[in-house]
């Protein structure tokens, strides 16, 4: 991870969550906001949002170089009692696109805040602020938790870290992801306040049909079914008309498409999305969720700290 400079950020700290792409979702609200969330389903990848302390005064989350998310950070801090410190985060793919970015970094301001502050908790306990947060600020439902447990996920019970609960969905290993943004901007605010009742409906009809026998493959026609309720599916269709027959499914987040093509496709399908003018990445589904990586030497020597084992 490149940071602002070797005086700014000390190599003891890493924060690594995948970002994710919700397909399929509708909100649960209970009488809390760490019960409260969304059921539905999506992937996580292998694309990442990094992130580590600042030690220069700065009392803010800097991502990619820019200040972000400001009322997530303050939330945080007052809600888990922790000492104020700068965060530095870089991902490759911009907030507000659909691969709930402002999620991954509401997971990382909540982790660095508490462990940097000597608090003591379950990863999970640590992450209910910024759960929380994503609900208050109308940025994400389901996207912490999803981001937590990693995988192909479907959420069975609402909720933060070790309340709500997912369930993961097997996968041929030959699969690959192919995203691309298609450059729109959607606020999630927004996109939540336009869903009506009559497609949260039919969002939870799918989600219905997708727990009795769930496959990745389901779990992007579904997605793909329900998502055409509130996106414009147009530009996208004819993008991938060409190249369908090797596609195995796709849908459209806000600005994310997200593609399942087999791995002897992959490049075939991003050469064809780039050469109309989209940036794709090929990527996986990430297993691995949240991750912490201390560094207790400059010389790369780490200890990784797997997030069960904090439980």
């Amino acid at each position: 991870m490149r940071s602002p400079s070797s005086q700014e950020v000390r190599p003891v700290l890493r924060v690594n969550i995948p970002l994710h792409v919700s397909g399929l979702w509708f909100p649960v609200t209970k009488c809390s906001l760490i019960n409260s969330g969304s059921l539905g389903a999506g992937v996580n990848l292998e694309i990442k949002l990094i992130a580590q302390p600042l030690y220069d005064g700065r009392q803010t989350l800097i991502l990619n170089n820019k200040e972000h998310f400001i009322e997530h950070y303050g939330y945080i801090l007052r809600n888990t009692g922790a000492r104020p410190v700068g965060i530095y985060a870089e991902t490759p793919m911009r907030p507000g696109a659909g691969f709930a970015v402002s999620s991954a970094a509401s997971i990382a301001t909540a982790v660095i805040l508490q462990i940097v502050s000597g608090i003591r908790k379950t990863i999970e306990k640590m992450l209910w602020p910024a759960h929380e947060a994503e609900i208050m600020m109308s940025t994400g439902l389901g996207d912490v938790l999803a981001e937590y447990y990693g995988g192909a996920e479907i959420r069975v019970r609402p909720g933060a870290p070790g309340i709500g609960l997912v369930e993961h969905i097997p996968f041929d290993s030959s699969y690959r992801i192919v995203v691309a943004d298609l450059g729109m901007s959607i606020g999630t605010p927004r996109m939540l306040a336009e869903i009506t009742d009559k497609e949260y409906g039919y969002a939870r009809s799918l989600y219905s049909s997708l727990l009795k026998e769930p496959s990745i493959e389901d779990l992007f026609t579904y997605s793909n079914m329900f998502t055409r309720k509130i996106f414009d599916y147009s530009m996208v269709d004819d993008i991938l008309a060409p190249i369908k027959n090797i596609v195995q499914g796709y849908y459209l987040k806000k600005s994310a498409l997200v593609v399942l093509v087999d791995k002897r496709d992959a490049e075939t399908v991003a050469e064809h999305l780039f050469s109309k003018g989209l940036k794709p990445v090929i990527t996986k589904i990430s297993m691995e969720g949240v991750r912490i990586v201390y560094s207790r030497e400059p010389s790369e020597k780490r200890e990784s700290i797997d997030k069960r084992e904090n439980s």
